[in-house]
């Protein structure tokens, strides 16, 4: 009974695999479609309007922080991300982000 089992449980997930791997290409975009193309026209409206748009508190509050002075642990002086990477963050390095 314990073999029935083991080969049940293998051939049913392979079957399911199988029949997935076979259609995918057809079902698969070519091109990345965004997810603002799904949402309703009263989220697009807000999301296109910079001061109803709730996720650029977020923006407004990093730049902020960017910009404000922190003392580090390394050294006692107070220092910006802006003082080293630029006020913009134009000598910021973003190749090194993920690195």
């Amino acid at each position: 009974m314990k073999m029935l089992n083991r080969q049940l449980f293998f051939s049913v997930p392979a079957s399911v695999l199988a029949y997935v791997l076979a259609w995918a290409p057809a079902s698969v975009s070519a091109e990345a479609i965004s997810g603002y193309r799904y949402i309703t026209e009263e989220t697009r409206t807000m999301q296109d309007d910079d001061f109803a748009n709730p996720g650029l508190l977020s923006v407004d509050r990093g730049e902020e922080l960017f910009n404000e002075k922190h003392v580090t642990a390394k050294k006692q002086e107070a220092k910006s991300c802006a003082g080293c990477h630029g006020e913009q963050g134009e000598k910021l390095n973003v190749e090194k982000i993920a690195a």
